[in-house]
């Protein structure tokens, strides 16, 4: 019974890890990470494409806890940059998710840059691997490919192809001001062996300093709920929360630094 039990427990810390993409911010968390337009630090890993206009340097810690289970978190630190005189912005990014004896880490970097008025693309490059009861495995190297087009004032769209060991996921965005301050988002993830993913979000702005979103995911049974305050000018604190029909709730936090 306790192998069993060992058993259980470990395929399902396995499942939630290799299931789970970056976890950038509590931002993206809070829409149901349906933000692949997002043009801030909150894109830093699923398109890094969507920073090429950002200007100042930032940094941004984030915490996630998998469905309230004790031992199951996801940890991550980024660290974003423009790069002078070429209309660029890179990030390097560090996460760490799993348990004492199970983890998954990951290490990239990225690169976006803006090439006309309406066009930027961006690469990302990550190493990841695996910890189990202190035996690491070999890297494996990912790497993805990011397009986003601002067809309007109020329209974006986005593309994204990232490949990481035998996952190929190839992802379409779009984001669409509804009346101003009410942004709609929505995505489709199709990774070539499995079925077509949908993800759907909104986030309002209150006024400059707060946010709510609201996001869902029909093929999971998951709903997101999130807000986001600016303390003060240069610090941004995200909550949000997934429920899972059958898993329960995961909560996570985000804190950011701009200068």
């Amino acid at each position: 019974m306790k192998y069993f039990y060992t058993l259980t427990v470990f395929s399902l810390f396995a499942s939630v890890i290799y299931s789970q993409n970056i976890v950038e911010s509590s931002t993206k968390e809070a829409i149901s990470n349906a933000g692949l337009t997002l043009t801030t630090f909150d894109n830093y890993y699923s398109n890094p494409s969507a920073l090429a206009d950002l200007k100042s340097v930032n940094f941004q810690t984030t915490l996630k806890n998998f469905y309230e289970l004790e031992a199951l978190f996801s940890k991550s630190l980024a660290f974003g940059f423009p790069i002078k005189n070429q209309n660029a912005y890179a990030s390097i990014y560090f996460q760490n998710t799993g348990a004492s004896f199970f983890r998954h880490q990951n290490l990239g970097m990225g690169l976006g840059k803006r090439i006309s008025k309406q066009i930027s693309i961006g690469a990302n490059f990550q190493l990841g691997n695996q910890v189990i009861e202190g035996w690491s495995t070999p890297l494996d190297f990912g790497i993805s490919f990011g397009f986003l087009f601002a067809a309007t004032e109020k329209v974006n769209f986005a593309t994204v192809f990232r490949s990481i060991k035998t996952s190929n996921i190839l992802s379409f965005g779009m984001d669409y001001e509804l009346i101003e301050h009410l942004n709609l988002y929505f995505q489709i993830d199709k990774e070539l062996k499995s079925n077509i993913e949908y993800r759907y979000g909104l986030i309002y702005s209150i006024n400059k300093n707060i946010k709510i979103a609201l996001g869902m995911i029909p093929l999971q049974s998951s709903i997101t709920l999130g807000t986001t305050f600016h303390l003060k000018d240069k610090i941004e604190l995200g909550v949000s929360f997934q429920k899972d029909l059958y898993l329960g709730y995961s909560p996570s936090t985000s804190l950011k630094f701009y200068w």
